[in-house]
């Protein structure tokens, strides 16, 4: 184990889903099944550049972002080969860290714990003689109905001469682990090669990675098993031990010599043989490239109705979970503009300049880097490491130094950093010394720390980004510098104005929740103008109204409800929706007023968005019998104190039959006031979903939140 520990400094090279909570192991949620029988699945291909382009699917359920394991999301697989009804998937990360066998005897796979933890083996099955039939990935992923969709497959464990390895049996399983020459073949979007390669990258999930012993290896990089026994003849030249496995580095590097069966530090990835004439048991996913991006056709996609999701995700936010309007938001994550990139200087011990900032890139290993910087702004910056060392986080340093400040006095600096992978991990600060590297997720996230102006009035603060992978373009932007007091003292107040100006240009649908189920057609008729009257004039009518907003624990998202009646004024409702703004952002008003808010609105921070069937209500959410309730859901993307504190307006709006519009009040809501409504109330519907508010929202904004116990006395049943 050590010696792989060693190779891995030396050889690596870096790398809205459903969420339910379920009432046992078992319970499972269908993901989006649209595509499902529709999309024809297809073998790997290449783009144009020479990407791994995978189809992907949804299938089974397992634990993934939360970190305590209590409760699961649709488990993502990619399709490495399809012949007939069968498809040959590949998890898309790496699910769980289990050592390749519990201790460190000499084995097999067919006498591996492994082996036995992914079918669910009695104890006769495995060396170390441990009963998996009650606590195995099996039955935890997937239900009874499922497991028949997957076949069961002669896996072959030839002697491979490459590795010198012996001839051990062949094996029957359900779920199992790639070979060594697997792992290389071409046929499933893999390189050829044993190298470092991203159509083989492991990207861990939050679940897996909190069961890594960071604290002790920090500067470590998991890999992922392979089933095929690692190389330890040079060990003693009489005999193979069979102490060690193979597996491949969070790089794509594959390593036959493998580590110690009993390593800890390693991921599971499995494959299996999917049935797909089981069209119930599974959905399209979209499409995944090795160079990160994604093509997904989410599991959240617009919602039905409340009181269906319940039914049919087992947990849910219910009508009784719903609040007063009262509120405020966060703006959605935005993919940034691509820079021109151009190679930068890499030379020992200096800094050299990239728009505001000032940057290192390491020498060792012939480390290169491509740099962009935008000319109107100077805090925005784009950076990609090409080649490094990458046992280093602090390979490539970014600082940003802010002048003019008080000596001595503590600051509060933050910049937002956007990644459009997972691919890799980074630093923050200058304490070089920091332990532990933090992971990357996709999105912006805003990384922020307190520091002391030195005795010139300045303050320094760097991200070391060492560890992320080559294909991942880093943005930088939107740096801020607040006083004690919570003022801010850069930028200055007219640079500021601008900036903001600049920073929120895109267009509204960027920021807006996320649009309705596109393969369910609306019922109404095609969006048409208005025959008598302008929707510029507001007209409010206590017919249509926001009845307030719910926290999608299922889908990890805001709600917001609305109604309307069936007439109004006399006159028959022919179509309704909401109109939504961005209206603050990190506090700074963007100055969107109640007159701004209607229909076909010029103002660039607003949108409107009918709606549709998929997001109409079969309940009653309100007071009103005879109303209409309709709901829209904005899923969480970064999951960031900015997400949460951003600020929305949103008003609902009806169109009556001689095409005139009417409005409902304009109110202001924001995530993490939502959820304190919710939280302090006691209105979730679950124990886990009152503790998903706290975990995953509350405490990320405020990490002094205080935690309450959940009123159990609202779910009893007789």
């Amino acid at each position: 184990m050590q010696r792989r520990r060693v190779l891995s400094i030396l050889l690596v090279v870096m790398l809205i889903v459903t969420i339910i909570y379920p009432m046992n192991k078992n319970v499972q949620i269908r993901a989006n099944d649209n595509g499902a029988k529709t999309h024809i699945l297809s073998n790997p291909t290449k783009d144009t550049t020479g990407n791994t382009i995978w189809d992907c699917v949804y299938f089974g359920n397992y634990y993934q972002n939360d970190v305590e394991g209590k409760y699961k999301e649709p488990i993502k697989w990619r399709v490495l080969k399809v012949d007939g009804n069968d498809a040959f998937l590949l998890a898309d990360k790496g699910l769980d860290v289990k050592p390749w066998h519990e201790s460190g005897d000499g084995v097999d796979w067919e006498t591996c714990t492994l082996r036995s933890w992914l079918n669910g083996y009695k104890s006769s099955m495995n060396k170390n003689g441990i009963d998996y039939s009650n606590d195995n990935f099996m039955d935890t992923a997937f239900t009874a109905e499922e497991q028949q969709a997957i076949n069961t497959t002669l896996v072959s464990n030839a002697q491979d001469p490459f590795l010198d390895s012996p001839k051990v049996n062949d094996t029957y399983d359900q779920v199992y682990c790639l070979a060594y020459k697997e792992a290389l073949n071409t046929e499933y979007g893999f390189s050829g090669e044993y190298n470092a390669d991203p159509t083989r990258a492991l990207v861990v999930t939050p679940y897996a990675n909190a069961k890594l012993d960071w604290e002790t290896y920090p500067w470590l990089m998991p890999g992922w098993w392979l089933r095929t026994m690692g190389d330890d003849t040079y060990r003693d030249v009489n005999t193979y031990k069979g102490k060690y496995a193979a597996y491949v580095f969070q790089s794509g590097f594959v390593y036959p010599n493998g580590s110690s069966v009993n390593d800890t530090f390693m991921t599971v990835r499995p494959v299996l043989h999917l049935n797909t004439q089981n069209t119930d048991f599974y959905s399209y996913a979209g499409k995944v490239s090795s160079d990160g991006t994604e093509s997904d056709v989410p599991t959240t996609q617009e919602v039905t109705t409340p009181n269906e999701t319940t039914t049919q995700e087992g947990i849910e936010t219910s009508p009784e979970a719903t609040t007063t309007p009262n509120i405020e938001t966060t703006k959605e994550s935005t993919t940034p503009e691509n820079l021109p990139l151009t190679p930068g200087q890499a030379d020992a011990d200096r800094w050299f300049e990239i728009g505001g900032y000032t940057y290192y890139c390491g020498p060792w290993n012939g480390s290169t880097v491509q740099l962009g910087a935008d000319p109107e702004d100077p805090d925005h910056v784009q950076m990609q490491q090409l080649t490094s060392n990458w046992g280093n986080a602090w390979g490539l340093q970014l600082k940003k130094t802010v002048t003019g400040l008080v000596p001595g006095k503590i600051y509060t600096i933050s910049i937002d950093m956007y990644s459009p992978s997972e691919d890799g991990s980074y630093k923050i600060t200058n304490d070089l010394n920091e332990s532990e590297p933090r992971k990357l997720v996709i999105g912006t996230t805003t990384l922020s720390t307190e520091l002391m102006a030195d005795g010139d009035g300045t303050i320094e603060f760097m991200v070391g980004a060492g560890l992320v992978g080559t294909s991942v373009v880093l943005d930088f932007s939107n740096v801020v510098v607040k006083d004690e007091d919570g003022n801010i003292v850069y930028p200055k107040a007219e640079e500021q104005t601008t900036k903001m100006e600049e920073n929120t240009t895109a267009a509204p649908t960027t920021v807006a929740p996320t649009t309705e189920a596109p393969t369910e057609a609306p019922t109404q008729a095609p969006t048409e103008e208005p025959t008598t009257a302008d929707p510029k004039t507001i007209t409010i009518s206590d017919d249509v109204n926001i009845e307030g907003y719910q926290v999608s624990t299922t889908l990890g998202g805001s709600r917001v409800v609305g109604s309307v009646e069936p007439t109004i004024d006399g006159k028959n409702v022919t179509k309704w929706g909401f109109v939504y703004a961005v209206d603050t952002i990190d506090g700074n008003s963007l100055g969107v007023t109640d007159a701004d808010m209607y229909v076909g609105s010029t103002n660039k921070y607003v949108v409107s968005l009918d709606s549709t069937p998929a997001g109409t209500s079969n309940t009653v959410l309100g007071n009103s019998t005879t109303a209409t309730y309709f709901v829209r859901t904005t899923l969480f993307s970064t999951n960031t104190t900015r997400e949460f504190t951003t600020e929305y307006k949103v008003r609902a709006y009806a169109v009556l039959s001689d095409g005139s519009y009417v409005y409902s009040k304009a109110h202001t809501y924001s995530v993490y006031k939502i959820c304190d409504q919710l939280y302090q109330s006691k209105k979730m519907n679950s124990s886990a979903a009152h503790d998903y508010l706290y975990n995953n929202i509350l405490k990320v904004v405020d990490p002094l939140y205080k935690e309450v116990d959940y009123n159990w006395s609202i779910i009893v049943v007789k």
